[in-house]
C-alpha cells in the first residue's frame, strides 16, 4: 500500500527543488502517468540543469551542486528513499528533451 504522507513529502521535495532551480517566470511541469504496472510522476524545470559528471551525486545526502542555492541537500535523497520503499525509484535526466533543465521521474509500483 502507498503511504500517502511520505509520497506527498517526496513530491513536495521534487516540486520545491524544481521551483528553486527554475528561472523566474518559467514553468515547472508535473506529469502523471498511471498506466501499466507502475505509476510515474515526472517533475521538469527549465533551469541550468545538472552537469553529467554531477548527476550520479544528486541522490547523496547533504550533497548540493550549487551551494549558493538554499537547501540542505536532503530533499532528493528523501524522495528516492520513498520511491524505493514503494517498489520504485527516482531518476534524473538532464538536459531534458527541450535541451535545458532537469526532469526527475518518481516511479511507484502499483498495487491492487
Amino acid at each position: 500500500p502507498v503511504d500517502v504522507p511520505t509520497v506527498t513529502r517526496a513530491l513536495a521535495n521534487l516540486v520545491d527543488n524544481a521551483v528553486r532551480h527554475a528561472p523566474p517566470g518559467t514553468d515547472v511541469d508535473v506529469r502523471v502517468d498511471a498506466a501499466g504496472p507502475a505509476a510515474t510522476i515526472t517533475v521538469t524545470d527549465h533551469g541550468p540543469g545538472i552537469p553529467p559528471h554531477q548527476q550520479h551525486r544528486v541522490f547523496e545526502r547533504f550533497w548540493r551542486g550549487r551551494p549558493d542555492t538554499p537547501g540542505t541537500g536532503l530533499g532528493l535523497p528523501i524522495a528516492r528513499q520513498v520511491a524505493l520503499a514503494h517498489g520504485g525509484d527516482l531518476t534524473v535526466r538532464s538536459p531534458t528533451a527541450a535541451g535545458d533543465g532537469a526532469a526527475f521521474t518518481l516511479t511507484l509500483a502499483r498495487t491492487g
